[in-house]
């Protein structure tokens, strides 16, 4: 049993690692060999192993002695059989989790026109994206800036307006004060 599952699974790695490569090459034969390892997968990791799971329920007693005998190493017993049982179970979730991203990237690459690989490293990518960010954070402490500048700007010729009011009392309300005060002292 544990000779099958190991066979179906590095057959079904074998096909995956192949056409990972093909995609990574950017060959033409990508769409077709994808869909034979699809084929590969789900009849190998899938319909085999689930195969496999229910002749745990009606072979696993009758084939060789069903006894748990220490000095002798037979370990095929009830616990034994719970414990592969569970093992496989879980074993067979996590295909189904694989499986759905296999269908995922089939559908993407059907559906979406999208050829990568989602889970790939892609230094590239990364540095694409890093420096985004960083232009972006750049143009933002920029943006910053220039409205500070701009405040202090618009601040410093306040200054110079209501400063020269004070000088000249001609300018801005100044003058008013001024011809009240001539015509009080006259």
């Amino acid at each position: 049993m544990g000779l099958a599952i190991y066979i179906t699974h590095d057959i079904s790695d074998f096909f995956l690692a192949t056409s990972k490569l093909l995609n990574y090459i950017n060959h033409p034969l990508v769409g077709p060999y994808f869909i034979f390892f699809m084929c590969t997968w789900l009849y190998l990791r899938h319909y085999l192993n689930i195969l496999i799971l229910i002749s745990e329920f009606y072979e696993f007693k009758t084939v060789g002695p069903y006894m748990l005998d220490w000095e002798n190493e037979q370990f095929k017993c009830l616990i034994s059989h719970v414990i592969s049982t569970f093992l496989l179970g879980g074993l067979q979730m996590l295909n189904l989790v694989w499986l759905g991203w296999v269908l995922r990237t089939a559908w993407r690459y059907v559906w979406l026109d999208v050829k990568e690989d989602d889970r790939s490293d892609d230094d590239e990518k990364e540095w694409r994206e890093e420096m985004r960010e960083e232009v972006e954070r750049r143009a933002r402490e920029e943006d910053l800036l220039r409205a500070e500048q701009e405040m202090r700007t618009r601040a410093a010729e306040k200054k110079v307006v209501l400063g020269s009011a004070k000088d000249d009392p001609t300018k801005i309300g100044g003058g008013c004060q001024s011809t009240l005060i001539s015509h009080a002292s006259e």
